[in-house]
């Protein structure tokens, strides 16, 4: 992916002064390409720099893939400030004030629970590029947002899912309804029969697509609902499975990667595995600085994960990762 930016970006050089239509496909794939190589920062900038050539319905998804890279990688005030304007060229109507959003949360959530997970599936063709194009760049922000704003992300991932169920894109659909079972995961106990239904349909698409991301996407959620019910080995087992396929068969899953290996270093806590948990979080973070990831080493070297530092009796170190 790295030689594959590079080419990408002097094509795009060359094509920059003779072909301004060219240049931005070429920047886009430039991104995308970075993206995919771990390198977000860099991939942000490089949306951002085709957005400014590019025409306006286009410059919104591209504006909204480079938020959401500064978000992932932990580059907040960035990250929102490049968001705004994309929210109101989406139609995203999030409130301003604390209170209106939990209301509006609240209502699209209630929204979410009446519609249930219905949908008629559709095929790409069926549905316009320019309606995919917006449940894309929706995704993106939502996904985005709900790293920084619990309650502004929930309203965004509301709106995600009612917008993707109604034009019934199949992949769509399965992020979709992922989105619902991370919401479904939290009560615990008592929501685990409807986790275990809207992780059987997760399965099924992702098993008629071939696709390693939802596949992935249900595993992980399948740890988070084991976390919640108290089922720690049960989470550790299906985070470490769901880490293996986000690393090795998922392009640009970075942010998915960091949720799989965060409910993995979480369960190690809890079973009590602190070498094994010392071992997993200093190899996780080492990556997660190799690709300039922020938000990952922030939350692998605080909290829980961090907690082999306190086992060896090496608070210095501990305080030294916490405010590096």
């Amino acid at each position: 992916f790295e030689r594959a930016a590079s080419l990408y970006g002097l094509a795009r050089r060359l094509a920059e002064v003779a072909e301004p239509a060219a240049a931005v496909e070429l920047a886009r794939r430039q991104g995308e390409a970075l993206a995919n190589s771990g390198r977000a920062t860099e991939a942000a900038e490089v949306f951002e720099e085709a957005a400014a050539i590019a025409p306006p319905q286009t410059a919104v998804v591209l504006r909204a893939a480079a938020g959401s890279e500064f978000l992932r990688t932990g580059r907040f005030d960035r990250g929102l400030e490049v968001l705004g304007p994309v929210m109101t060229a989406l139609g995203l109507n999030v409130a301003r004030s604390p209170r209106r959003a939990m209301l509006m949360a609240m209502y699209r959530r209630a929204r979410v629970r009446l519609h249930g997970m219905r949908f008629e599936v559709r095929t790409p063709e069926e549905v316009s590029p320019e309606v995919l194009a917006r449940i894309d760049a929706l995704w993106k922000v939502a996904s985005a947002l709900g790293m920084v704003d619990t309650i502004r992300g929930a309203d965004a991932h509301a709106q995600y899912v009612l917008f993707a169920l109604r034009n019934g894109d199949l992949a769509r659909v399965g992020r979709a309804i992922a989105v619902e079972t991370a919401f479904a995961c939290l009560p615990g106990m008592s929501a685990r029969r409807r986790v275990h239904q809207l992780l059987g349909t997760i399965g099924r698409i992702a098993e008629r697509l071939s696709d390693p991301l939802l596949a992935g996407l249900g595993l992980s959620l399948a740890a988070l609902s084991a976390y919640q019910c108290g089922e720690v080995q049960d989470c550790r087992d299906r985070a470490r499975e769901g880490e293996v396929i986000f690393r090795e068969q998922c392009i640009g899953a970075t942010w998915e990667l960091t949720a799989a290996q965060l409910y993995w270093t979480w369960a190690l806590y809890w079973t009590g595995e602190y070498d094994q948990l010392r071992r997993r979080a200093e190899q996780f973070v080492r990556d997660a600085r190799e690709r300039g990831d922020l938000y990952a080493v922030v939350s692998l070297t605080t909290g829980l994960p961090g907690f082999h530092w306190i086992a060896r009796d090496r608070i210095a170190d501990a305080r030294r990762l916490a405010e590096a």
